[in-house]
């Protein structure tokens, strides 16, 4: 690499020299050509040797800056993502009747890989009931319905259902993408009302849950820790870029109304809808599932010691465990120093959070990130300017974020079942194979993306080349993989235009100037209008949250086959204009 450097700088020298000498000719005789003057020639090349040493080390200490300035105002750009599964939890034992929660954050372990079990952490909270879907039916027509049969275990009935307390059903669509997609647009946008249905004693009874389309959980639920302040909205964006199951729930709220069906063991779901959306194919009782929950390979552990050494100021953060292969590092909790002698830990800052007038011996730490030698991977280094000539002996407790590494990949479907700390009392299985891991870019075009991340903003996003910049950046998985980077590109093309204008509602009774924003799509490029449903969902979370200060903004997105139209209400942050 050095090499390039030299090779540079002293053609520049000799061309140059060139140029002055026609530009003055009376210092032609102090500057030859190559092989013209030995001295001339050793001269120059020292020139050069001198001028490239400088040259790299301003381009390797350039990615540290864009990683600093990254670190803090995108803190998830630069951390490894993991694996990722979709977890389903219910009764170990066929008797039991018992209401289990598993909360969110919760960690399942799977069965061993290579000696080591790779752990997992659940994103949502599970309420196991008592219950089971028997039978989902789609009734198209003039009115379609989506009718949703639900059982009850023995010994249990509608009226201690609705006694449990929980406030909301939850399911989740699972199958191939565009089923699941549309499955989840017709709860979540086409529903017009959700009505439970029950015969008692010969007698149907209907009973209202829910008047409107069912809530997706997901758009608040966190799949990944986050280190440090960030905007959801863009994190909810790289989750639906590399996990879109993970947006596949709904939530049907009402429970407690099942009250009215008394000793009613069964009932069903009448989902009324507006229209059906294409590409959704026919449904059955496994299209739908209950105790589901997203969950990551991402969790809490520790790194081993850090001796601090007073002629060093750079270590290198290794997780704990072994092999050393098995784990790594994806983000730093928390640093603090143990002295001997000393009772309590020394706390370190993160030194972009440190303030200007802080004490002269407050301790901070900065996190560098560079490729790994392996090939693959990256490289956590803390840099640590107060080891420098300190005199205690001091080592560094690193609470951190932890992965397995690729390990993961090697896991079927069902091997994710051992609840960390569990009872015996939940049986767990992940359903597909988890999602393959990757790693973001660390190489020397990081500046550049730093530049593109600092350019987005909410105007230049009512552009479309803005607009593709913003999803295409937060893309985890499109740097290591040429055949997601080209279904990637072939969707970022159906984003067409994209038209912003500006417009004003009344909000409380006073006017409110916002935008009205379309986006013109190619329907092609998404898998079923279920597919197209949850990217504008996606899309006005992001526009939502980059709005102006006392403004809004409301989000059209228009298909340009079929001039089919899905309109979002105005948004303002995380609120809505009615």
């Amino acid at each position: 690499m050095f090499n390039t450097y030299y090779q540079d700088e002293l053609r520049y020298l000799r061309e140059s020299g060139r140029e002055f000498a026609l530009a003055h000719p009376e210092s032609t005789r102090f500057l030859g050509e190559a092989g013209a003057d030995p001295d001339v020639e050793r001269l120059l090349e020292g020139v050069a040797f001198l001028t490239g040493r400088i040259r790299q080390k301003l381009d390797d200490e350039l990615p540290e800056v864009a990683q600093a300035l990254i670190e803090q105002l995108w803190p998830q750009y630069l951390c490894p993502l993991p694996a990722l599964a979709l977890l389903q939890v219910d009764h170990a034992r066929a008797g039991d009747t018992d209401v289990h929660r598993l909360p969110a954050g919760s960690l399942v372990d799977s069965v061993p890989v290579d000696g080591t079990r790779c752990r997992f952490r659940t994103a949502a909270e599970v309420v196991v009931l008592p219950i089971r879907i028997s039978e989902v039916v789609l009734r198209p027509g003039a009115h379609p319905v989506l009718e949703i049969t639900v059982r009850c275990a023995a010994g249990t009935t509608c009226a201690q259902l609705a006694e449990t307390g929980v406030p909301a059903l939850r399911l989740h669509c699972v199958g191939a993408h565009a089923q699941a997609a549309g499955l989840h647009a017709c709860l979540t946008r086409y529903a017009r009302s959700i009505v439970a249905v029950a015969t008692i004693d010969g007698l149907r009874r209907e009973v209202t849950l829910h008047r409107g389309p069912a809530r997706c959980p997901a758009m608040a639920e966190a799949l990944l820790p986050g280190p440090g302040p960030h905007l959801p909205a863009l994190a909810r964006l790289a989750e639906y870029l590399a996990f879109p199951v993970k947006f596949f729930a709904a939530e049907i709220p009402g429970v407690a109304g099942l009250a009215h069906f008394g000793a009613s063991d069964s009932f069903t779901l009448h989902v009324e809808l507006d229209g059906l959306p294409g590409g959704i194919g026919a449904v059955s009782a496994g299209s739908l599932l209950l105790g589901c929950t997203p969950a990551a390979n991402c969790f809490p552990h520790h790194a081993d010691p850090v001796p601090l050494d007073p002629l060093s100021g750079i270590y290198r953060l290794r997780a704990s465990g072994s092999p050393a292969d098995h784990f790594e590092v994806h983000s730093v909790v928390s640093v603090e120093g143990l002295v001997r002698g000393r009772p309590t830990p020394r706390p370190y800052r993160l030194w972009t959070t440190a303030r200007p007038g802080a004490p002269s011996d407050a301790r901070t730490f900065a996190v560098r990130r560079r490729p790994s030698p392996l090939g693959w991977g990256a490289e956590i280094l803390l840099d640590i300017p107060a080891a420098l000539g300190a005199q205690d002996e001091e080592t560094l407790a690193v609470a951190i974020w932890a992965t397995n590494r690729r390990l993961p990949s090697a896991l079927a479907p069902g091997d994710i079942s051992q609840l960390v700390g569990g009872s015996g009392k939940l049986r767990l299985r992940n359903l597909d194979r988890p999602t393959p891991c990757a790693w973001p870019p660390l190489g020397r075009d990081l500046e550049w993306r730093l530049v593109r991340l600092l350019a987005l903003n909410h105007r230049s996003l009512a552009e479309v080349g803005p607009l593709r910049d913003l999803i295409e950046l937060h893309h985890p998985r499109i740097h290591g993989d040429p055949q997601v980077r080209s279904a990637h590109h072939r969707f970022l093309e159906g984003i067409e235009r994209v038209r912003c204008e500006p417009a004003t509602r009344l909000h409380h009774g006073l006017p409110v100037r916002g935008s009205e924003v379309t986006v013109a799509v190619r329907e092609d490029r998404f898998d079923g209008d279920g597919d197209r449903h949850l990217f504008t969902q996606v899309l006005d979370e992001v526009l939502a949250q980059h709005v102006a200060l006392n403004s809004w903004v409301r989000l059209r997105v228009e298909g340009t086959i079929t001039g089919a139209v899905l309109s979002q209400l105005p948004r303002s942050g995380r609120g809505h204009l009615i």
